[in-house]
């Protein structure tokens, strides 16, 4: 009880200071009057008395702040002090604030915004159960060429895992995925396009994912006629407009080109949504069958996708000797082909790998480049706080030792100098915190495709993977802070340790050449070394940055064979019951009347535009005078169906004879246009032009006459070149497939593909989005839109990847060429100020400004010029690690090296002429007054 009130009596003290303060000074003074009264009546006189009674008593405002420095509320009051205190020491040295908030900030922010995408994509385990067990069964060959990577090949029929399943003892599991090329579905605004998976039915137990709405798939779906279907929380949202009712409706799925008849238009019973974060088997996955014991999957001679689960306690290795014994007995090697090839020594054909190894496979080495690129950028961080401390430390030398002087303690010191620190610490780290939350944001933004449809497929699957699941990294957050907080309070305490261990009175009492030249020189050394470590790493960051940056640039400025400019490209979906007759009148109906829209130059027809990445072979191509059976072990060239003037619309350059003509239709005779690839390939030096070859290997049908040459277009990706290739009517690639008896899916796979269509404006193409909306809303409402975007934008998303890799480590080398800027100009600066006394004698005694000019400017240099050599000889060894992400550009591009020295230099003169500038204008009487 008597703590209590004791406790309330220190609240109460705290909150009513001033009523404390004042029943405290009536205290001392009563007591004063009592030892006053007591001497007078020990015979003293009034005045004898009193003055006694002070003596005994002493200094009056010593005592009450001797009684006030007592207990909890002493030690909270004091904290508040120093608290203000530092504020205002802060706010009078803004540029220093300011500096030091702006290093911790960038230092916190960004480095933690960064490696939140590291870690969630190459340390954290995949969001599935136990995922550290779940493994693919991987298939090696000989690498194709000398020296190459070895084939690899995860692929497996469904009669080959059912055995895998029974005699293997390993593995707990087995589930099974086969992905159909393409899914049609009747939706409110048209036919859509589908990417899904097939599954077995065990796939979600074993990967541990439940429904976000209803069920997944089990058991009781494996049996024939069940017809149940999972979609993903995409597909409800785009197709379904997220209705929570979405559980036991109805919808019909037909899959195209694939004739084993999985989902033929069956009606399907929608009994789960999935979360937004499941997406397995393949990224942007609509929906999920189950593969039933009636399915023609379990017959089918094609190959899906394994996954399967360790047993707990067995190791990789025993997974991977039984792989191979058991591999051997399911799947004989070959006697002849590339699989039957001899693997290089030491290397075994069957291997267990992990599933994670799968999935990061394609970023792992740039997110390591990234995530050392982080840890350089927070040290460079941490060294620029120090160096602007240790300035600021030894700039207050004198004052720290002033204070000493008068009787404050070196712990109070030492105290207040941590209070100003922690208040640093924690601005930059609450700025840093706003920066890290933006970045990831911004960073998931930049990593992510601008695209639609079947890009957004193509390009998705080669991003960052895992990007949905990325979020401020509280770890990385609390390391990045703890570690400036750590650097800031050390570095702050070193003043008051360095004044322990000499004489404050000598410090106080000699300015520059004296007391205080001897705290500047045991500081110099340290911070140049901080400011050359920064200037080195720096300088490697600026060369990885560098290579990114150029070879970025040259895959964006690459000439892909057509003109981008004023491109629209769009992408249809036609409804399941649609003839190949039918589809054939509305492309031909939908050029007409683009052709008429105002605005629009030119409009054509392919059945797969550029940068899809879909490739179609129709067979042996033989020359003239060369027979099927001499060409079969060249590589077939590529065929691309097209209207008569897609090449023209696309802005292809014509190089020999004739474009297509609207009379090559399915009744003239049948035609080819040839690119360069092609043409060097097949016919070296001779003029393909009037020349007779055969497409399809069939001497028995009618040849082709080649009618012209255009140069190589890049189909696929733009870092791949182009490879031979013709292009056909299309009206003339249906003549042909149905004249070689072809199934009607195939016939419609190489004639019409994608339904693909380019447009040709007079302006900007997005003006036209919603005006070539209506018009195919017009011309057939049943027909759906896959994708509608100009085709720059197009472009730009084939290359976010290589974008994001250029853009953060362009950032990252700017904040550490800023930083070690502000290093040089800090450490410049502080020495000029340091010497003002030497500089002003140096004048006085006839020195020339460009002599004091060319003394600065030398330290600044000197201290560049070690950090650039350490650097540079650190990228030359480091920077082959980055050679994957390169394009058109070696990671000893000399280029790049003399780009960024130059730069380096430049931005690091800059940075010490202003000190050095200042420098030369000091005034000798001045200087030597002030001193």
């Amino acid at each position: 009880m008597r703590m209590f009130r004791r406790f309330l009596h220190d609240v109460r003290a705290l909150v009513r200071r001033r009523t404390t303060d004042h029943d405290l000074s009536n205290e001392l003074d009563a007591f004063l009057e009592a030892s006053v009264a007591h001497n007078i009546q020990s015979g003293m006189s009034r005045e004898e008395a009193t003055r006694s009674a002070r003596l005994e008593m002493g200094s009056a405002l010593a005592v009450r702040d001797a009684v006030g420095d007592v207990g909890w509320t002493a030690t909270w009051e004091a904290i508040g002090r120093d608290f203000r205190y530092g504020v205002r020491s802060l706010a009078r040295n803004r540029s220093f604030t300011l500096a030091s908030v702006t290093t911790l900030a960038l230092g916190v922010g960004i480095t933690t915004a960064v490696f939140s995408i590291v870690n969630t994509v190459l340390l954290q385990p995949l969001p599935y159960r136990d995922s550290d067990r779940l493994v693919r069964i991987v298939e090696r060959a000989a690498p194709s060429t000398a020296g190459g990577p070895l084939l690899r090949r995860t692929s497996m029929r469904w009669s080959e895992m059912e055995e895998w399943r029974a005699r293997g003892t390993t593995l707990s599991d087995l589930a099974y995925t086969i992905s159909p090329p393409t899914t049609l579905m009747a939706t409110a605004e048209g036919s859509a396009r589908l990417s899904g998976a097939l599954v077995s039915s065990n796939l979600f137990s074993m990967l541990g994912a439940h429904a976000q709405l209803g069920r997944t798939l089990d058991t009781r779906d494996e049996v024939a006629g069940s017809n149940t279907l999972v979609i993903s929380a995409g597909a409800w949202q785009r197709y379904f407009q997220g209705d929570p009712a979405i559980i036991g409706r109805t919808v019909a799925l037909k899959t195209l080109g694939f004739e084993a008849g999985f989902l033929d238009g069956t009606p399907l019973t929608i009994v789960g949504v999935m979360p937004r974060e499941f997406d397995y088997p393949v990224p942007y996955c609509d929906y999920w069958a189950p593969i039933t014991k009636a399915s023609p999957v379990r017959g089918w001679p094609g190959s899906g996708s394994v996954i399967a689960r360790m047993r707990d306690g067995v190791s990789a290795e025993a997974a991977t000797d039984e792989a191979n014994v058991l591999g051997e007995a399911l799947r004989p090697k070959p006697s002849s082909g590339p699989l039957s090839q001899p693997l290089p020594q030491g290397a075994r054909r069957f291997d267990v790998e992990p599933m994670k190894e799968q999935a990061i496979a394609a970023s792992r080495a740039a997110l390591r480049v990234l995530a050392l690129a982080v840890g350089v950028v927070l040290l460079i961080a941490c060294a620029n706080v120090a160096t602007l401390l240790l300035a600021r430390g030894t700039a207050r030398h004198r004052e720290i030792a002033v204070r000493l002087a008068l009787g404050a303690s070196r712990s109070r010191l030492a105290r207040q100098l941590l209070t100003e620190s922690l208040i640093l610490t924690a601005i930059g780290a609450g700025v840093g915190v706003l920066l890290a939350v933006g970045g990831v944001q911004v960073l998931r933004r930049l990593a992510s495709p601008d695209a639609q449809g079947p890009f957004l497929i193509s390009f998705g699957g080669v991003m960052i993977p895992r990007l949905h699941e990325v979020a401020v990294d509280r770890s990385m957050l609390l390391i990045a802070v703890g570690l400036s907080a750590f650097t800031a309070l050390v570095i702050s305490a070193l003043p008051v340790l360095r004044l322990s261990r000499t004489d404050y009175v000598q410090a106080m009492a000699v300015r520059g050449a004296g007391g205080e030249a001897s705290a500047v020189r045991s500081t110099t050394r340290v911070r140049n070394v901080l400011v050359a470590g920064q200037v080195a790493t720096a300088t490697l960051l600026l060369v990885g940055a560098g290579l990114l940056v150029n070879s970025f640039g040259r895959l964006a400025r690459i000439d892909p064979g057509w003109n981008a400019s004023g491109l629209l490209t769009f992408y249809l979906v036609t409804p399941q019951e649609y003839t190949t007759p039918r589809k054939a009148m509305l492309i031909d109906d939908l050029l007409v009347e683009l052709r008429r829209t105002p605005g629009v130059r030119a409009a054509g027809f392919t059945y797969a535009g550029p940068l899809l990445g879909l490739i179609d072979h129709f067979g042996v191509f033989v020359p003239p005078g060369r027979t099927s059976e001499e060409m079969r072990g060249i590589p077939d060239p590529q065929i691309r169906s097209v209207s008569h003037d897609f090449l023209q619309t696309m802005g292809v350059r014509l190089l020999a004879g004739r474009w297509l003509e609207p009379r090559d239709d399915e009744g003239a005779p049948p035609v080819i246009v040839v690119n360069r690839s092609l043409a060097r390939r097949f016919f070296g030096s001779e003029d393909p032009v009037g020349q007779m070859v055969h497409i399809d290997g069939r001497m028995d049908l009618p040849p082709q006459q080649v009618v012209g040459v255009v140069d190589d277009m890049r189909q696929g990706r733009l870092d791949q070149e182009p490879a031979p290739q013709f292009f056909v009517g299309y009206r003339q690639v249906l003549a042909l497939t149905q004249a070689r008896q072809m199934p009607v899916a195939a016939q419609e796979r190489l004639a019409f593909g994608f339904l693909s269509f380019v447009v040709r404006t007079d302006g900007d193409p997005a003006r036209l989005l919603g005006t070539v909306r209506l018009l195919i809303g017009r011309v057939d409402s049943n027909v759906g839109i896959d994708a509608l975007l100009p085709m720059e934008q197009l472009v730009a998303s084939s290359l976010t990847r290589q974008r994001f890799y250029a853009a953060v480590m362009g950032a990252f080398a700017a904040i550490a060429v800023l930083l070690s800027a502000v290093g040089v100009y800090g450490v410049l600066t502080y020495t000029v100020g340091q010497r003002t006394r030497e500089f002003g004698v140096r004048t006085a005694l006839g020195a020339r400004s460009r002599d004091v000019l060319a003394m600065v400017l030398r330290q600044g240099l000197r201290l560049t010029s070690i950090g650039i050599g350490i650097g540079l000889a650190g990228a030359i060894a480091l920077t082959r690690y980055i050679e994957g992400m390169l394009y058109d550009v070696t990671p000893l591009d000399p280029l790049t090296y003399v780009v960024v020295v130059a730069l380096f230099a430049a931005v690091t003169s800059i940075a010490s002429y202003l000190p050095a500038r200042r420098a030369t204008r000091i005034d000798p009487m001045t200087a030597l007054r002030y001193e």
